[in-house]
């Protein structure tokens, strides 16, 4: 715990501002309350607090056997033993070895600071790091009871107790802490903040958050079936398995909240889950499961509003395309839900027509894919609203439609320099393979004969794919050099970013590769013609070589051309409920 004073040197003289203060567990600056006690004498206990800090066992068993009173005396200004100090630096060994000689009662004895009083379990669960304290919490979660004078589970500081816990990332904890004690599901600390809150925090924690690789999808499903049945593999499937076993505690987690809230009158059930508003928080980070889990125990809250804005329209603001697909069909594209106007007049369509916040908005990478986004999104909004809504003007005076021209001149103009800037690269590229291809034809490999200038070669094999390669290579060469001019001269309308300026940048990319491979497709044959006849392993060492320069562009320009296809070829992001597939939380059953 930090404490903030604002101290003034005037003339030598220290003056004192204001109230000396402490940050709380929260960052929440509180008036300052020290332990009142008997005098703490901070020198005699030094040693004891360094080796606390430090998890030096040796030094501190080596205090407590000289003086055994140290093992639960308090040793801080804020009333902390060496148990509580050892907890709160996640020294794991330490508060173990501590708790071992430590009476029960000791190990449940709060802090002195103030009338709540923590447990070194708070102390752990709030202040340790959590990639070190996890055993610790264990340890100390078992050893703890809810019993006088902490009341550790049913205190003041139960909640936040129970939200630190699950704040750390340690699921199984909160779980099995929340089928103890039931009525901290529904807990809330002094910011009003409750589970569903924190596990609103970490998107990453849930399928729909997790940024799987092709192979971790491929696997996800089966990982346990595969670590049993090739246990060879079990060290590379253990990070999946970690990641499904974190999906499946938070679905858990999320369902026995559910389960809690919708025990109480329907009041306080309507009263926890508006209140700070939970589903809007998780919509607007993304939390599928939260949202599609809590409306299928309570559906009136797709209803509500908070801060003036549905579910809906902060889908719409954040672009959240899974929700918004869910929330759709969950309506049934219900024309109210789309009607609703925020504080500046703007409805749904309004909101589309502006730009997400930039995490949203850098998600998808490269000017020309993100401007291709938004338009999607503009269309799909439209498509769901009253056309008399598509000219409705806002507090501003304007459009739908003008507002997104207004907000994204700056991104178009972005998107359309990118795409030429490429464009222009590339066709240097192009004009070179045409150049070299052209000439080839004409100086063929082993020259021509001197009475009518027909290939001396003309009937090898290996000329007849030389011939095709370099009329291929110059072709499609030429095919990519207009396709990119195309580009590079056109005037770019909002509209030419959804299909037509992708098309042209995916056709120029796949002729240029085409160009490449048949370019050193032609030189391979030629070079084995004039050199193969006398060292067979030339063709293969020539063609592997050939391959080498083809395999790079793919692999440097492979995952824009994806892109590129993906988002303008590929499926939509907005699937309609016939042809969605199975829902985020059946994933985690």
């Amino acid at each position: 715990m930090a404490s903030a004073s604002r101290i003034q040197i005037n003339e030598g003289n220290l003056e004192k501002l204001d109230t000396i203060t402490l940050l709380d567990i929260d960052g929440i600056e509180q008036p300052a309350t020290f332990f009142t006690g008997p005098e703490v004498n901070l020198n005699y206990y030094r040693t004891l607090i360094q080796a606390a800090k430090e998890g030096d066992w040796v030094t501190a068993k080596r205090f407590i056997d000289n003086d055994g009173a140290a093992l639960t005396e308090v040793i801080s200004l804020q009333g902390m033993t060496a148990l509580h100090l050892a907890a709160s630096r996640s020294q794991s060994e330490l508060v173990e070895k501590l708790a071992d000689l430590m009476p029960a009662a000791a190990i449940n004895a709060r802090d002195k600071r103030d009338i709540e009083g923590k447990t070194p379990l708070f102390f752990a669960a709030n202040w340790g790091a959590p990639s070190k304290s996890k055993e610790m919490l264990w340890y100390l979660y078992t050893v703890t009871t809810d019993e006088h004078p902490s009341y550790a589970f049913t205190g003041p500081c139960s909640s936040s107790l129970i939200l630190g816990i699950a704040a750390a990332g340690f699921y199984d904890i909160t779980l099995d802490l929340l089928r103890r004690y039931p009525h901290l599901a529904t807990a809330r600390d002094e910011t009003e903040t409750t589970i569903l809150h924190v596990l609103s925090g970490h998107p990453h924690s849930f399928p729909s958050g997790s940024k799987l690789g092709f192979w971790e999808r491929f696997i996800y499903s089966p990982v346990g079936w595969l670590c049993k049945a090739v246990p060879a593999m079990k060290p590379r499937l253990k990070h999946v398995h970690g990641r499904k076993l974190v999906h499946k505690q938070c679905f858990e987690l999320i369902e026995f909240v559910c389960k809690q809230a919708v025990l109480l009158d329907n009041e306080k059930t309507l009263h926890f889950f508006l209140d700070g508003g939970i589903l809007h928080v998780a919509t607007g980070r993304g939390v599928v499961e939260i949202v599609e889990l809590t409306l299928n125990y309570v559906p009136d809250l797709i209803w509500y509003k908070y801060n003036n804005h549905t579910l809906l329209q902060v889908a719409i603001k954040h672009r959240r395309e899974k929700l918004f697909n869910l929330l759709i069909d969950m309506t049934a594209r219900n024309t109210f839900l789309a009607s609703g106007l925020d504080n500046d007049s703007n409805n749904i369509l309004h909101m589309a027509a502006k730009l997400p916040p930039s995490p949203q908005l850098n998600a998808v990478s490269g000017p020309a894919f993100q401007m291709q986004r938004e338009l999607q999104w503009f269309q799909e909004v439209e498509k769901i609203v009253n056309d008399k809504w598509k000219w409705q003007m806002n507090s501003q005076g304007k459009t739908p439609r003008e507002l997104f021209t207004e907000t994204h001149k700056d991104l178009r103009e972005k998107s359309e320099q990118w795409m030429k800037d490429t464009s222009n690269s590339c066709m240097v590229v192009s004009t070179l393979i045409a150049t070299v291809v052209f000439a080839a034809i004409f100086t063929v490999p082993g020259g021509n004969t001197t009475d009518n200038g027909i290939p001396i070669f003309l009937k090898n094999k290996k000329f007849v794919v030389f011939a095709v390669a370099d009329s291929l290579a110059l072709f499609s060469s030429i095919s990519s050099l207009l396709l990119f001019l195309s580009i590079l001269t056109a005037r770019c309308a909002e509209k030419d970013f959804l299909e037509l300026m992708p098309r042209r940048l995916a056709l120029g990319f796949a002729s240029l590769f085409v160009a490449i491979g048949s370019m050193m497709t032609a030189f391979g044959a030629a070079f084995t013609i004039v050199v193969g006849e006398r060292y067979d392993w030339v063709f293969i060492l020539m063609m592997v070589s050939a391959c080498i320069p083809v395999f790079l562009f793919t692999i440097l320009k492979l995952p824009l051309f994806r892109n590129i296809y993906l988002s303008t070829y590929g499926p939509s992001m907005f699937i309609s409920k016939l042809n969605r597939r199975p829902s985020m939380t059946n994933k985690c059953r």
